[in-house]
C-alpha cells in the first residue's frame, strides 16, 4: 500500500502561482497539500477556494495567528507553523511524510511517471529523505511553467520529507534536527551528511553534491519581471520597503547545471496541467494574481530612488544582472556623494575605543569593524554591537546608534539602544 504524503505550505501573495504549483504536486503522487495563508494582500484566498472546489484534498488555513506573539516568536512564522503541523500529524497519524516546501520550491524527477511513494518505497521507507536544489535561471518571459530542461545553480541546500514517526528534535525549513537519526537519505538512499560532516545541519556535505534522479527545483527568479517584483515583498525583520538580502539573478555560467525531463513523461504532465487549469475555471483569479505582480514589480522600481542615498550598494547586489532600464538608469549612473573632511568615519578618541575592543573580540578585528562603518549597513552595525557588548558597552551603543539612524524603526536595535542607555 502506498505510504501518505502531505506538503505543508507558508504563502505570502503567491496566487499567481499556486495553480502550476498545486498541479504539479498533484500530479507527482501528493496525496494533501495544506496552504498557510500569512500576511497576505492579493487575491489568494478567492483564487484557492476555486481550486479547493475541485480539489478537496488541498486545504487553506491561516497562520497571520502567530503574529499575535512576541516578536521572538513570530519572526520564525514557517518554523512554528511547521511544528504545529508536524506535531498534530504525529498525534492524529493521518499522513505517513510530511513535505516541507515553498511555492517556488518543486520536487522534480527525471521521468515524471516516478512518483513521490515509488521514492520512498525505493529508500524502504526512511525517516527522512533530503533532495538537493538546482536554483533555476530566470525565464525569459514572466509566468512562464515549467519547462522539460531546467538550468541552473547546483546549490547544497535541501528540502526534506519527514516521516510521522520520526524522533523530532528541532524543526528547521531544510534538514531537521532529530533525537536520532534514523535513517536520513537521499533520492538515491545514499546516507544524508551535512555540511560540517553532522547529520543535522541545513546544507548538504560538499561530497554529496550533484544532480540526482529527484531534484527540488528553485524557481526564486522566476523572470527579471518577477524577480523585482519579489524583492518588493522586504523582510519582516527590516522596515524598508525592499528585500534587500538577496545576491541578484542568477545567470548561467560554465559550472551551470541540466536537469532533463523525459519527452514522453512531460508531453503528458503538460496535457494534465491543461485540463487542470480547464477544469478549475480561474483565468479572472489569475489575471487579477498577475496583474498584482507586475503592479508590485512597478512600486519596486520607485522605490530605488529613496533608498540610494543610504543602501546604495545593497541596491547595487541585490539588482545584480537586472537589465531593466529603470534599473540601468539609476543604479549604473548613480555616484555616492563626496565624503567631507567633517564626515570622517571615526574620530581618533572613537578609533582607539572601537579597536581596543575589537582586540578583545577572537573573532573579529578592527578591520571588520571599519569595514561595517564604511558600508553604513544596518544589520553589520546592529550585528557587531551584540558581539561587543560583553566587551564594550560604550562601543556597542555607539555602533547601535549608527545603527538607528539607518533603520530608525528597527525592534532590536530600539529594544537594545533603550538597555544601553539604562545601563550607561
Amino acid at each position: 500500500m502506498n505510504k501518505k504524503v502531505k506538503i505543508i505550505a507558508v504563502a505570502k501573495d503567491e496566487s499567481a502561482y499556486f495553480p502550476e504549483w498545486i498541479h504539479h504536486h498533484l500530479y507527482v503522487g501528493v496525496d494533501a497539500i495544506d496552504i498557510y495563508i500569512n500576511r497576505t494582500t492579493d487575491n489568494s484566498l478567492s483564487l484557492l477556494t476555486k481550486i479547493t472546489q475541485h480539489y478537496p484534498q488541498v486545504t487553506i488555513k491561516s497562520c497571520d495567528w502567530i503574529d499575535t506573539c512576541p516578536p521572538e516568536v513570530n519572526r520564525f512564522i514557517q518554523y512554528v507553523t511547521y511544528a504545529q503541523a508536524f506535531e498534530q500529524n504525529n498525534i492524529n497519524q493521518e499522513y505517513d511524510y510530511l513535505f516541507f516546501l515553498d511555492i517556488d520550491e518543486f520536487w522534480v524527477p527525471h521521468n515524471l511517471d516516478y512518483k513521490i511513494q515509488d521514492m520512498v518505497k525505493e529508500m524502504q521507507y526512511p525517516s527522512c529523505v533530503s533532495m538537493q536544489w538546482i536554483n533555476q535561471y530566470a525565464d525569459a518571459e514572466p509566468f512562464s511553467y515549467l519547462s522539460d530542461v531546467i538550468k541552473g545553480d547546483l546549490v547544497r541546500n535541501v528540502k526534506s520529507l519527514v516521516h510521522k514517526n520520526a524522533d523530532l528534535k528541532r524543526m528547521s525549513l531544510h534538514h531537521p534536527l532529530f533525537h536520532k537519526l534514523g535513517n536520513a537519505v537521499m533520492p538515491d538512499g545514499e546516507t544524508f551528511c551535512g555540511s560540517d560532516g553532522k547529520v543535522y545541519r541545513e546544507t548538504l556535505h560538499a561530497t554529496l553534491s550533484r544532480v540526482r534522479k529527484v531534484m527540488i527545483i528553485h524557481r526564486a527568479d522566476r523572470s527579471e519581471l518577477e524577480y523585482i517584483s519579489l524583492l518588493f515583498r522586504g523582510r519582516p525583520s527590516d522596515n524598508i520597503p525592499l528585500k534587500l538580502n538577496r545576491e541578484g539573478m542568477h545567470i548561467e555560467h560554465q559550472n551551470s547545471s541540466e536537469l532533463c525531463i523525459e519527452q514522453v513523461s512531460f508531453d503528458a504532465y503538460e496535457l494534465s496541467r491543461k485540463a487542470f487549469f480547464k477544469l478549475i475555471n480561474i483565468d479572472n483569479e489569475l489575471k487579477e494574481a498577475r496583474d498584482f505582480v507586475t503592479q508590485r514589480a512597478t512600486e519596486a522600481l520607485k522605490s530605488i530612488s529613496s533608498l540610494l542615498a543610504t543602501h546604495p550598494e545593497e541596491l547595487k547586489r541585490a539588482f545584480a544582472n537586472v537589465k531593466h532600464p529603470e534599473v540601468v538608469k539609476q543604479l549604473c549612473n548613480y555616484t555616492s556623494p563626496k565624503r567631507k573632511e567633517s564626515d570622517k568615519l571615526l574620530s581618533k578618541s572613537d578609533e582607539q575605543e572601537y579597536k581596543d575592543a575589537s582586540h578583545r573580540l577572537k573573532q573579529s578585528s578592527f578591520l571588520v569593524i571599519f569595514k561595517a562603518l564604511k558600508a553604513n549597513n544596518a544589520d553589520m552595525y546592529r550585528d557587531l554591537a551584540l558581539k561587543l557588548e560583553p566587551l564594550s558597552l560604550k562601543v556597542a551603543y555607539k555602533l547601535m546608534v549608527k545603527a538607528k539612524s539607518l533603520r530608525p524603526e528597527g525592534p532590536l536595535i530600539n529594544r537594545k539602544l533603550k538597555q544601553y542607555t539604562e545601563k550607561l
